[in-house]
């Protein structure tokens, strides 16, 4: 079964984090300061405040998770509704809309700051411009040995969701939607709510972006079907080095991803059971993807950039 387009405007077909849970490991991940825990504590009881807090905070990354809790308690000091200790001034039912408008107005403030601050910082030339990971404050991949990087730009809409690896671990990956080079948009992970190092990318996400992200199996079957990036080859076409490996399940999902370097080899992320601090390793086509059961009707597919699909 196919699953559902996936749309930037509509909800995601995935069981995000409610705001307790991303804030609480926003702040557990992060060297935050006492004031800042208090502050976090003392909103439980609000929860619109609440979440407007939760919405600013976990949209930043790990690294920005205190500075933007101090910004947002700095605000609220300065509106009369908290201490310096991060406890709040009055507690009464009576104060709750109060509290409401002034947690709205602060963390305005720090997104506004945020934006202006972004505005006026130094322009870079083209060439040496950050990828979207370097901007989330993740150290971005180095470019891939045969230079397959489809990625254009990234946007964070603030959302957390789980991953859940083959061994039915889940760990927090903030939500990033790709812009891929023909325009079409992509969805995918980055890891940097503090999960463990293996889950920066899997297969896909090596496959299509260097390693900037994790991307799932059933985004990327969407996406090949909704792309003009990449065209399947013909059979009589012989694969070259570059070329993007796709293994399908009988029905026409994919399963796992890879690129192709010669001589019936393949280079793919070392996902989490090869993992050994390095972030890709080379193999054989047969031995790349175990489940594989071509028997069973399962298949496997070369694509290729195709030039007039980019922009």
């Amino acid at each position: 079964m196919m699953p559902t387009k996936l749309n930037k405007d509509s909800a995601l077909p995935y069981a995000h984090l409610n705001s307790n849970q991303a804030l609480g490991a926003a702040v557990k991940r992060s060297s935050v300061t006492e004031a800042q825990k208090h502050l976090v504590n003392s909103l439980k009881d609000n929860q619109v405040a609440f979440d407007q807090l939760a919405k600013v905070v976990t949209a930043s990354t790990s690294e920005m998770v205190s500075e933007r809790l101090g910004k947002v308690l700095e605000e609220l000091v300065r509106a009369g509704v908290f201490t310096d200790s991060g406890h709040l001034i009055n507690k009464s039912a009576s104060d709750s809309n109060n509290l409401e408008k002034s947690m709205l107005e602060a963390t305005k403030s720090v997104l506004e700051s945020d934006m202006a601050s972004k505005a006026t910082s130094p322009e870079v030339s083209d060439d040496t411009k950050a990828s979207p990971k370097d901007s989330a404050g993740v150290s971005s991949p180095t470019t891939s040995l045969i230079g397959v990087d489809l990625s254009k730009g990234a946007t964070f809409p603030g959302l957390v969701n789980p991953i859940t690896t083959s061994a039915g671990e889940s760990y927090p990956m903030s939500v990033v939607w790709l812009e891929m080079r023909d325009g079409s948009d992509l969805q995918g992970y980055v890891n940097d709510r503090g999960s463990p190092e293996h889950l920066d990318t899997n297969c896909h996400g090596f496959t299509l972006t260097n390693g900037y992200c994790w991307i799932n199996s059933d985004a990327m079957t969407l996406w090949l079907k909704e792309q003009n990036l990449l065209q399947p080859l013909a059979a009589d076409q012989t694969p070259q080095i570059g070329d993007a490996v796709i293994w399908k399940n009988s029905d026409g999902d994919v399963e796992h991803s890879a690129l192709y370097v010669g001589e019936e080899q393949v280079l793919q992320a070392a996902g989490t059971e090869l993992y050994d601090g390095k972030q890709s390793t080379t193999m054989s086509i047969k031995d790349s993807w175990p489940k594989h059961n071509s028997e069973a009707g399962d298949s496997i597919e070369y694509w290729r950039l195709n030039d007039e699909g980019k922009k």
